[in-house]
């Protein structure tokens, strides 16, 4: 019986796990290749899976918790996309603030699915910019939220420097060099999802490899669970309606608001994105970083207004969760002339995390 190829992606929030996703994706399906994609969060509303699906690929979520706590519902996905799509591929990748996942998530997939599914080895992402933030003295991130961090980078089988094309060459090599120090066992790939830069490079040592060292954490469950409480969780969908507006004006200015008043309160930005849509139109905006916003993709050339768009908000901040909840209300009220309507909302700070497996 055929196997279908699943590879978990994993590494911390606002690293690009999901442009590289999709590059990767596009790479294999200009081969040939059937390849579908599998995002996850702790919420609904998911900024992730709108950017796959318009990228064509089929898309499912699993939602309500990482893929070590809800293994079942990532086991269903996984056959749901089997038995209605031909897949020779599965992209899966993890929420961003999650880690031991080989232990459980790769080790359980092959041990009680091995027949169908061929496991492949777990890639971690990493934001360089991100890691020398958190190993800098005096880093703005916590120690529990630093600790979540290394132990993603220390069970990576394969990690990809992403984000290649807007850091230094030298730079990069002097991460690499610290990170072979961290992860011997490791192959490591600068990659970039813009330009694609490496990422076939990774999926031609993925497929071949064999026998890589398979790293389960010596991890302390309650520094890991302090982590996850220490990032506020924000998803909301609303409806932007009224005046023609001018949409990229628009959601800059949006996205400028959330990111003065975060600053305004001393948070710590990990990942804040928002997709724009209307019936003609898509845009997304994120921000890795306090003060920093990166467009994933262009839209058409020339002003594109509208008087009705909707909009998804996907904030994880350092930061007491609720008052994410407040920051919206005071951005809905700057907006008088606007109608606005909040379609859903989800607002939480992660719970504790329990797999149901673990593989030691």
């Amino acid at each position: 019986m055929k196997q279908t190829k699943v590879i978990i992606i994993s590494g911390f929030l606002g690293a690009g796990k999901t442009s590289l996703m999709v590059s990767a994706a596009d790479q294999l399906r200009a081969k040939g290749w059937k390849v579908a994609c599998i995002t996850n969060d702790q919420g609904e509303q998911l900024v992730d899976t709108k950017i796959v699906y318009s990228n064509g690929f089929p898309i499912q979520q699993v939602q309500g918790g990482c893929f070590c706590c809800k293994f079942d519902n990532l086991v269903d996905t996984i056959n749901h996309i089997v038995n209605h799509n031909e897949t020779d591929v599965i992209f899966a990748e993890a929420v961003g603030s999650c880690t031991d996942i080989m232990a459980t998530v790769n080790k359980p997939l092959e041990a009680f699915h091995g027949e169908l599914l061929d496991i492949q080895p777990l890639t971690v992402v990493v934001d360089p910019q991100r890691f020398r933030d958190i190993k800098k003295e005096n880093s703005i991130y916590t120690t529990e939220i630093a600790y979540l961090f290394e132990k993603q980078i220390e069970e990576a089988q394969y990690l990809l420097l992403n984000k290649a094309d807007v850091n230094e060459k030298m730079e990069i090599e002097e991460i690499k060099n610290q990170l072979d120090n961290i992860i011997p066992f490791a192959k490591i790939f600068p990659t970039s999802a813009v330009n694609a830069m490496g990422v076939n490079e990774w999926l031609d040592n993925i497929f071949d490899s064999n026998d890589l060292n398979a790293t389960v954490l010596d991890i302390d469950y309650d520094v890991y669970a302090k982590a996850e409480e220490q990032l506020g969780w924000l998803n909301s969908s609303i409806s932007v309606s009224g005046l023609q507006i001018d949409v990229l004006e628009f959601a800059n200015e949006l996205l400028n608001k959330w990111l003065e008043k975060l600053e305004q309160r001393g948070a710590v930005v990990a990942h804040l994105k928002i997709w724009v849509e209307d019936e003609n139109r898509h845009l997304k905006l994120s921000s890795v970083r306090n003060n920093e916003i990166y467009p994933l993709n262009d839209i058409k050339h020339g002003i594109w207004l509208s008087d009705k768009v909707d909009i998804w908000i996907n904030a994880r901040i350092n930061i007491d969760y609720q008052m994410l909840k407040i920051i919206l209300e005071e951005i809905k009220l700057e907006y008088k002339t606007l109608d606005i309507i909040v379609n859903q909302l989800d607002n939480f700070a992660p719970s504790r995390p329990v797999p149901t497996h673990r593989f030691v």
